[in-house]
């Protein structure tokens, strides 16, 4: 299957629909079934509905597993922002009007993967992540971090760096423009990648 039909055929919502940023990401998961030999590896920070956990999980069925980490139940954690008005606190009010929470519900993500067949490689981990998230893996194939709060992100890349393969993939989401969240553009532009 096609990574367009992977993505029509996903029961769960891709929030990236609206920026592509779903699109890019399946496409680095392709690489890796060509790009190495081992089990595959991919972890989803901030997975809120669970779209792309599910559309990556589809596309390597046994070769590979997701874990697609979230608050789930608890919302986004704007307890964590350093201003709970900022638009890091704030930014999934939006699509939490829009769409509303049932899809968030960890019991309702993991229904939805287990009658896709998908139970066995995708993984939902509840919870805010930490720098020990990562702690047991082997390695890491594809890393896509999403949790718009700079805390959040720092714990991400903290939990992924040393456990990304030499020539695995990291992204790191809504760091461009620099006015979209201007902490973790901040970030990651002047600490991450000076």
């Amino acid at each position: 299957m096609d990574n367009e039909d992977i993505l029509k055929n996903c029961k769960l919502r891709i929030l990236n629909e609206v920026n592509g940023a779903h699109k890019r990401i399946l496409e680095y998961a392709r690489t890796c079934l060509t790009k190495f030999d081992s089990d595959l590896y991919a972890v989803i920070m901030g997975s809120s509905y669970g779209g792309e956990v599910e559309a990556i999980a589809k596309l390597w069925g046994k070769r590979g597993v997701v874990y697609g980490y979230d608050t789930f139940d608890d919302l986004h954690p704007k307890h964590l922002s350093h201003d709970q008005t900022s638009f890091e606190a704030v930014c999934m009010d939006g699509w939490y009007k829009e769409y509303g929470t049932d899809g968030l519900s960890l019991d309702y993500q993991r229904k939805v993967l287990a009658d896709e067949g998908l139970d066995g490689n995708a993984v939902l981990v509840k919870g805010e992540v930490n720098k020990m998230s990562c702690a047991n893996f082997p390695w890491i194939n594809l890393a896509f971090l999403d949790m718009d709060l700079i805390k959040s992100m720092k714990n991400g890349w903290e939990a992924v760096k040393d456990k990304v393969c030499s020539t695995g993939y990291v992204f790191i989401h809504d760091a461009v423009p620099e006015s979209h969240l201007p902490d973790l553009s901040k970030w990651v532009f002047e600490e991450l990648i000076p």
